[in-house]
């Protein structure tokens, strides 16, 4: 009788198991062990609460380790709630509404198939907190993360929001971004908080639209491992904001004359991508290399805007350089006058400077001196072999555009062969 209560009882807990997610146990393999078992009296090795007739039949077997949380796969959420503490997956064609945040625990994996659309409530993120999310659509099937709401409009739900553990491959690929930027939580529809180590998060081939801004990025040495081919035309303010020293990990992408803003120490040699907008620098900019000499090496035609007294602080450090040709660098206020920005201090290990047919214009405020270019600590003899500034011109600058050196002479640069040309002001002069 005692055996006729176990194999019913048994059934019962088989028939539950089938229902449950893909990642369980086949309920069918288990009882065929057990039946193997007690029936044959087989040899085979058991698993643990097998075999009812060892000793503590009563308690059900030995006592089970912890369980892993159990992954899945399909339209809907775990039942475990909003945050993913195993791999994931939103099947393809998918469309579910999202209504608190979803979070991406240690070791997890977030897939998001083509195709799968995922509508948000307000005020709710995606937080990617030490596991990772790869979301890759395609050009007939992109993924889409939008508003739940009724009349969506720019804000409605937060965005991704990448923590300084998100794991490498974390990827976006053909990924829709639109009505992002919550004011919460900040206004990018992708922000990284805190440090990601270099290399980890891709960005491909997606769109960003009905936002503040695109991608947020500004902690040093978190470089992207790629983001290129994106489409920001559809945000109203800055398309990406970017660390100094991440700007290499830039390629092309689709600005809609919308800017890419950056800032701080530049360590490593870097080459800057080809934009349909401006790059505004926010912050003062250091190219000062760790190792070796940083060289930043800009697109041609690109147009660099500064805002109020930031400088250019070149050759600190083991050294650095700038190359740039037909390059415009000048203030990014709405209505700019001379000595908006500061301009480009030259220091000890300035090397590999080559400025051609470049622009200068509203430089030269009084905190680091007037003039567009000045040097610091050394005299323009003294590193001229590193810096080569031919056909540029100088336009609405505080004072001439070469601040003379503690010599009261500015080298080379200075000289008409140079076909320097400073309108309404000195070339070369004291300040």
């Amino acid at each position: 009788m005692r055996k006729l209560s176990l194999l019913i009882a048994l059934s019962v807990v088989c028939s539950a198991a089938a229902c449950t997610k893909k990642a369980d146990p086949p309920a069918e393999s288990k009882k065929k062990d057990k039946d193997e078992g007690d029936d044959k009296g087989s040899t085979k090795k058991k698993k643990k609460g097998d075999d009812k007739g060892d000793k503590g039949d009563d308690k059900g077997g030995d006592e089970e380790a912890p369980k892993k949380a159990k992954g899945g796969a399909g339209c809907k959420l775990p039942e475990s709630g909003s945050t993913l503490s195993a791999d994931w997956t939103f099947s393809k064609g998918c469309t579910l509404v999202v209504k608190e945040n979803l979070h991406v625990a240690e070791g997890a994996v977030l897939t998001i198939e083509p195709g799968v659309t995922l509508k948000f409530e307000t005020n709710v993120a995606v937080w990617v907190d030490y596991g990772k999310i790869v979301a890759k659509g395609t050009e007939e099937e992109p993924i889409t993360l939008t508003s739940n709401n009724k009349s969506p409009a720019k804000g409605d739900w937060v965005g991704v929001r990448l923590a300084e553990k998100t794991s490498a491959g974390t990827v976006f690929d053909h990924v829709k971004f639109d009505y992002t930027g919550h004011d919460d939580n900040g206004k990018a529809a992708i922000a990284f908080y805190g440090h990601v180590s270099p290399g980890r998060v891709a960005i491909t081939n997606s769109t960003f639209a009905h936002a503040e801004d695109g991608v947020l990025n500004d902690s040093e040495d978190s470089a992207f491992a790629k983001l290129e081919g994106n489409d920001f035309k559809g945000v109203e303010d800055t398309a990406v904001t970017v660390h100094a020293s991440g700007m290499g990990s830039l390629g092309k992408n689709k600005l809609g004359g919308k800017p890419i803003h950056t800032h701080g120490t530049i360590k490593a040699s870097q080459n800057w991508p080809e934009v349909d907008g401006p790059i505004v620098v926010d912050a003062n900019i250091e190219v000062n290399g760790d190792k070796s000499a940083a060289i930043v090496k800009i697109a041609d035609k690109t147009t660099v805007k500064f805002t109020a007294s930031v400088h250019v602080w070149i050759g600190g450090g083991n050294g650095g350089g700038v190359q740039a040709k037909e390059v415009t660098f000048t203030s990014a206020n709405a209505t700019a006058a001379a000595g908006d920005w500061s301009g480009f201090i030259l220091d000890k290990k300035t090397t590999n400077l080559k400025l051609e047919d470049c622009v200068f214009k509203y430089a030269g405020h009084d905190d680091n001196g007037v003039g567009a270019i000045r040097w610091y600590g050394v005299t323009s003899k003294e590193i001229e072999g590193g810096v080569t500034i031919t056909g540029c011109t100088f336009e609405h600058i505080t004072g001439p555009a070469f601040l003379e050196d503690g010599d009261k002479k500015c080298g080379k640069v200075g000289e008409p062969a140079a076909k320097n040309k400073s309108v309404g002001g000195k070339l070369c002069g004291p300040a």
